[in-house]
């Protein structure tokens, strides 16, 4: 595979998750959008640079979400 096709599968594969678990379209936008702790690219850029990148932003992800669903909170 070539890198533009691993970004390409990372991009597709992130966003789709955001979108599943921050509960839609604008939370996932506004999340990848975000700009990184670092302040140096966005969060959509670290998860689509590697694959350690992409597995730091989705557990990240499951992380958050984690967090929203429990109950009584």
């Amino acid at each position: 595979m070539s890198r533009d096709d691993l970004t390409f599968q990372r991009r597709s594969e992130i966003t789709d998750l955001a979108f599943a678990l921050l509960g839609g379209r604008v939370a996932a936008r506004d999340f990848l959008f975000s700009t990184a702790p670092d302040r140096a690219c966005t969060v959509l850029e670290i998860a689509t640079g590697s694959s350690i990148g992409q597995v730091q932003i989705t557990s990240m992800l499951w992380k958050i979400a984690a967090h929203r669903m429990r109950p009584y909170q």
